[in-house]
């Protein structure tokens, strides 16, 4: 009776594998880890960037995530400028839309040790988190 049971445990930890039932992938550690490390921000009102004072001060991405994602309270169009070595600053063309409360990748693929702000759509204080 035990190698019975012991043989059906097997089998149920092998489906539950391969269905990725309760597994957490290497892809959601890696999000999760990301968002473990986020750190907060604040925009105030009549202020179009973040962080405050933005370009003389600037946030950089880690290796932490490969994104730079945005945690907003309430819904906001945000884009993100970067600060490139050679200097000047360079925004994305396009807004993205973020949803209350929850994550939102606003550029992907970015470099370790880029410096970066949030530039907002509106001129009302907001805060959140970021994660990049």
């Amino acid at each position: 009776m035990r190698k019975i049971l012991v043989l059906l445990a097997g089998v149920i930890t092998a489906a539950s594998l391969i269905s990725g039932g309760g597994v957490a992938t290497a892809d959601t550690l890696t999000v999760q880890g990301c968002y473990d490390n986020a750190k907060p921000y604040n925009k105030y009102m009549d202020e179009a960037y973040a962080p405050s004072g933005f370009p003389r001060n600037w946030f950089t991405t880690t290796s932490n995530c490969g994104d730079i994602n945005i945690l907003t309270a309430a819904q906001r169009n945000v884009k993100v400028c970067f600060l490139p070595s050679q200097g000047g600053m360079s925004c994305q063309l396009k807004w993205t839309l973020t949803k209350p409360s929850a994550w939102t990748v606003v550029a992907t693929g970015v470099k370790d040790g880029t410096r970066f702000g949030f530039q907002f759509s509106t001129a009302g204080a907001n805060s959140g988190h970021y994660a990049a």
